[in-house]
């Protein structure tokens, strides 16, 4: 019995180490893996970092990561660059809105780029620009100018354009060039035409020959002889037919 009570001693005690040495290798192993565990997650978050700062350097252009000053807009330079752009066409909007009634003012200037005069005057608003916006204005005025009426004509009209626009007034300026002369005698078909200072309209078709003037005189009237005024005019043409 005591010999078989020491046998059983001997194997729990063997079996006990090898539990022991099992266990160890085990908790080693674990050890050991959570090691490499801990040591990849290191690994993987240094790659990260160094990939972050790649990106860093790609997208500000430089290697400490610090952003270009000059790369970035101030807040002066988005104001310079978009405020005027939204200004101007908030203002182009709200013209194109606008249109002119019966009651809005019509200023005229006219500049007379011969004597170097200017001159204003109000006047009433032209029925055709009733109901208009200014882009229909300006383009009522360009067709103005390919035909102006018989007295602007008259005056010696070069050309017109619009200064302002707005529903309570409008203005336009008139450039014309009139003549240092009151008239010109020309021969035309054999006789005596009178055009105005500018050569541009016909005063008066005369009867009077031009080969029953005086020598001299159809050389004159041959190139054109200017008369300061009327009164000049007439004593000139009674003179022709006497």
């Amino acid at each position: 019995m005591k010999l078989f009570y020491r046998i059983s001693i001997f194997i729990n005690i063997v079996f006990a180490c090898y539990i022991l040495v099992k266990g160890s290798e085990l908790l080693t192993k674990d050890l050991i893996g959570a090691k490499d565990v801990r040591n990849a997650q290191q690994s993987y978050y240094k790659k990260q970092s160094a990939d972050l700062e790649k990106l860093d350097d790609t997208l500000f252009g430089e290697e400490t990561g610090s952003v270009d000053e000059n790369s970035v807009p101030t807040d002066g330079a988005v104001q310079e660059g978009t405020a005027p752009d939204v200004d101007e066409k908030t203002a182009q909007a709200a013209a194109s809105m606008q249109t002119l009634t019966c009651d809005t003012e019509y200023e005229v200037t006219v500049y007379d780029e011969i004597q170097q005069t200017e001159n204003s005057r109000m006047e009433t608003l032209p029925a055709s620009f009733i109901g208009k916006d200014r882009r229909q204005v300006e383009k009522l005025i360009e067709d103005y100018e390919k035909s102006p009426s018989l007295k602007d004509q008259e005056e010696g009209f070069v050309s017109m354009s619009l200064e302002s626009f707005s529903t309570e007034k409008i203005s336009v300026r008139k450039v014309i060039a009139t003549s240092l002369y009151y008239a010109c005698i020309v021969a035309e078909d054999g006789y005596l035409t009178v055009y105005d200072g500018n050569r541009r309209q016909v005063i008066l078709y005369t009867d009077i020959p031009v080969f029953s003037l005086p020598q001299a005189m159809q050389e004159e009237v041959m190139d054109g002889k200017y008369i300061q005024t009327e009164e000049e005019l007439y004593n000139l043409l009674e003179s022709y037919s006497s």
